[in-house]
């Protein structure tokens, strides 16, 4: 199983607006690496890269009923700290169906403006080495 497992498409009513990504290891440095899917129906590409998100992270079942509701915590959040939101959200689960739902790992992912969480995340100040 790959982790995490990447649901799009959280706010449809209905499993046909959704999509599922399923992250390869990094040992596929391409996708002419990667195993060919067996399923003509699967498709195979590239993650975006330079990817700026808000997380928020919560325990239980992955439930896409229950998605809404995190992720609307997470936006509040975001617009009570003036951050800018420049997408949909995604829900990233990263347990086996078998793990104890207390045990399981979720998230909501956001994608931000980088120039909007500037003075909140400031980038860390080299560290020099002392004389």
């Amino acid at each position: 199983m790959t982790a995490p497992v990447v649901v799009e498409g959280g706010a449809a009513p209905s499993t046909s607006g959704r999509s599922m990504t399923f992250l390869l290891p990094s040992k596929y440095k391409s996708v002419a690496e990667a195993p060919a899917p067996a399923n003509p129906a699967v498709e195979l590409g590239v993650a975006p890269a330079g990817r700026c998100e808000a997380v928020a992270t919560y325990a239980g079942n992955l439930d896409m009923d229950a998605a809404p509701e995190k992720a609307a915590q997470l936006l509040d959040a975001l617009e009570k700290d003036a951050v800018q939101v420049t997408g949909e959200y995604t829900v990233c689960g990263y347990n086996p169906p078998f793990t104890l739902p207390w045990f399981k790992r979720n998230e909501i992912h956001v994608p931000v403006d980088p120039d909007s969480i500037a003075e909140l995340c400031p980038p860390p100040e080299s560290e020099g080495v002392a004389a």
